[in-house]
């Protein structure tokens, strides 16, 4: 059955891979195979885009979710290290309700809380948005949309307003605004500090519980530039995965995360360039306790 598994997997990554290098960002599903696009969620973007944090850890609902429970909670812990070898940590906490969560976080890189949430119709497409306050970093809204088609698959899209708080920039995280031309006047936040994003993409859901995710999520910071995210999250059983994802972008840069679950324990690693309106590369390793009540 392990073996069996294993060639699942692999071949499935393989497939992704192809797929990606053809065309040139975490999907979590409810007990119909809907997908739930929160950010909350695996599923939403924009995973590894410049005008993000790195992908959700912690889904609305689980897949497959746990019969007679209402909803989860999950303690986080978060360690980055960035390309200036700042090093920084995080704690978070998760709670849902049925079809509604709130996180807060607080740490050395940011305090914030988020609220969120969908409904379904009786075609079982969702229909969900959340808001989120990021203390000196960001205030953001988003809605979105997951689409049942029918064949496992599931169209996802969104629209997400941003609102950044820092009206100039600071790469190396020195206290005094970059000035890259050296004219006296700080660099302004690129794409200004009111900004609009848009994504769109598939899920495909097959096996059991298995599922494949593609995200093509705009860059507000600069025209034409897109980020794609192609993973899958491979289940080996209702309380094992495990989930690659590779975010390749238009501009020639590649980020990756590689995230898993077993039991209550779950875990996320991944390396996210140009993160937060910034030049800088942020890698990540996350560990938590999610559980059912």
């Amino acid at each position: 059955m392990r073996r069996a598994f294993a060639r699942r997997a692999a071949l499935s990554v393989l497939l992704l891979a192809t797929a990606a290098l053809g065309s040139g960002a975490p999907a979590a599903a409810d007990d119909a195979g809907v997908s739930v696009a929160s950010q909350g969620s695996t599923a939403v973007p924009p995973a590894g885009t410049g005008a993000e944090p790195a992908p959700g850890r912690t889904s609305l609902k689980e897949t497959p979710w746990v019969p007679g429970k209402r909803g989860k909670y999950a303690f986080w812990w978060d360690h980055y290290r960035d390309s200036n070898d700042n090093d920084y940590d995080d704690f978070s906490f998760f709670i849902s309700y049925k079809q509604v969560y709130t996180q807060v976080w607080s740490g050395q890189y940011t305090d914030g809380v988020e609220v969120g949430g969908y409904v379904k119709d009786h075609r079982k497409s969702s229909y969900g948005g959340m808001v989120r306050w990021r203390n000196g970093q960001d205030d953001v809204a988003q809605f979105d949309t997951g689409q049942v088609l029918g064949h496992g698959l599931v169209w996802v899209g969104s629209v997400r307003f941003i609102h950044v708080i820092p009206t100039t920039v600071d790469d190396d995280a020195d206290g005094i605004p970059d000035d890259s031309d050296g004219d006296g006047i700080p660099d302004g936040i690129p794409g200004g500090q009111n900004q609009v994003q848009f994504g769109t993409g598939l899920d495909w859901y097959h096996g059991d519980y298995d599922f494949g995710t593609f995200r093509a999520i705009s860059d507000p910071r600069e025209g034409g530039r897109w980020t794609f995210q192609f993973s899958h999250r491979f289940y080996h059983g209702p309380q094992f995965y495990i989930e690659p994802g590779w975010l390749p972008r238009t501009d020639g840069t590649t980020n990756w995360f590689l995230r898993g679950k077993y039991k209550a324990f779950v875990w996320l690693v991944g390396d996210f360039n140009q993160f937060d309106f910034t030049d800088i590369e942020r890698k990540q390793v996350s560990l938590g306790l999610e559980f059912a009540y």
